[in-house]
């Protein structure tokens, strides 16, 4: 029984690991692993001397993964799949599915301090029913929980023909 709640946490402890992570995906061809990848921003094409050899992109947590922290994720990639050079195409910030209710709550006034409610309790209720709806009902504020998500391309440099 011990030796199987050990297994219990292991395996409920790799969920949280794999729910956290920067996730890398790479369609594409792969070459001989390189030591050093160059990094190439703000281009609109691929550079001369260079040829595409395939897509990457990776997303991660917003909250737990900064721009740098996933694209040094990308160039261990490129590095193992043979890639001279990543080039950033895009950069972007996504909604995710999920609900982070404990931000909104960490965010609520707390009642002690005073919300400006009188001895007339049951009446304020009233005032701010009629104002805004019924606020006794169980209603969940969803607060978006966004995921950064780096495109890029591998690049391979071409023979040169002299």
């Amino acid at each position: 029984m011990n030796k199987m709640s050990g297994y219990i946490c292991l395996g409920v402890s790799a969920l949280f690991l794999l729910a956290g992570c920067i996730s890398v995906s790479y369609k594409g061809e792969s070459f001989p692993a390189t030591e050093k990848v160059q990094l190439l921003k703000g281009m609109k094409k691929v550079p001369e001397g260079y040829k595409i050899m395939g897509k990457v992109i990776a997303h991660a947590p917003s909250e737990d993964f900064s721009n740098g922290e996933i694209i040094n994720k990308i160039t261990s990639r490129a590095e193992a799949e043979g890639a001279d050079a990543v080039l950033i195409q895009s950069l972007e910030e996504l909604k995710t599915n999920e609900v982070r209710e404990d931000e909104f709550l960490d965010k609520t006034p707390d009642p002690n301090v005073g919300w400006g409610v009188d001895d007339n309790f049951d009446g304020d209720i009233k005032k701010v029913d009629d104002d805004f709806g019924d606020t006794r009902k169980n209603k969940k504020v969803e607060v978006p929980v966004y995921r950064t998500v780096i495109k890029a391309l591998f690049l391979k440099k071409t023979e040169d023909k002299k």
